[in-house]
């Protein structure tokens, strides 16, 4: 069973402690989320949340495919840290970006994406680190690309693989994205040398499947308590938004009515 491993410290407001036993509502001390709600209630209790950790000083470590849900997942963290920000320089008269924790945007490019798709997936990321440095907030892009001895065909052809047929296994997207990407972050987790641990923000919902659903509630996958698994803090921020909830706030960023990258 997973288990949170914050808790809000009533003596530190704003801090986290590392207690292994309490989880932290971050709802319940960001906003009046209720089950139910409004779609701006979901969207403000999720800033909320986000705003808590980084208060408390956490780096954010998020993977994103340029897809829709972790596309919304990088636009509520985004403005999360441009509201800390702007209120640390209200505060401070001064520019915030040494007070505040880094945010660590990490995608992956396996080396055989469709033309149009690799075209896409360097315009997003060449949008958001114009974005990010027009805010003037710390946050960085790095994509994970698979070593020679990992890339999927170079195992096929040496003859050390076998052909992934479909309904069968994933190896090929193991070798060339999943494994990648995890030592990606495991890189990045190991140099952020910060007072508080780096989080992992993973865009997963539990609308996407009944069957989603359930493994995420019995894993404990929620996005008002942080997790421990496997030496890793997690967050699902957007656990609790509808498919219909993305796109609304999709449109509302193409309306113009949400500023984002």
């Amino acid at each position: 069973m997973q288990q949170s491993l914050l808790q809000f410290h009533a003596e530190m407001p704003g801090a986290c402690v590392h207690n292994g036993r309490e989880p932290w509502d971050l709802w319940g001390l960001a906003a009046p989320y209720r089950p139910g709600d409004r779609f701006e209630d979901k969207v403000e209790a999720t800033i909320g949340a986000l705003r808590l950790l980084i208060e408390a000083g956490h780096p954010l470590i998020l993977s994103t495919s340029w897809g829709k849900d972790s596309s919304v997942q990088l636009a509520l963290a985004l403005e999360a840290m441009q509201q800390v920000a702007a209120a640390r320089r209200d505060a401070a008269g001064g520019s915030v970006l040494t007070e505040l924790p880094p945010m660590f945007v990490v995608t992956s490019n396996t080396g055989v994406e469709n033309p149009l798709m690799d075209g896409y997936y360097h315009g997003e990321s060449a949008k958001l680190e114009a974005y990010v440095q027009k805010q003037g907030i710390p946050v960085t892009v790095a994509t994970a690309r698979p070593s020679l001895s990992q890339d999927y065909l170079v195992s096929l052809i040496g003859g050390r693989g076998i052909a992934s047929m479909p309904g069968q296994d994933s190896k090929c997207s193991v070798d060339m994205k999943v494994t990648p990407l995890r030592k990606l972050k495991t890189k990045i987790l190991k140099a952020t040398r910060h007072a508080q641990p780096a989080i992992s923000l993973i865009g997963k919902r539990w609308s996407e499947s009944p069957d989603r659903k359930r493994r995420m509630i019995e894993a404990g996958e929620r996005p008002d308590q942080v997790i421990e698994r496997e030496g890793e803090l997690q967050l699902f921020p957007i656990a609790h938004f509808t498919e219909d909830d993305i796109f609304e706030f999709i449109g509302r960023v193409r309306a113009g009515m949400i500023a984002t990258y």
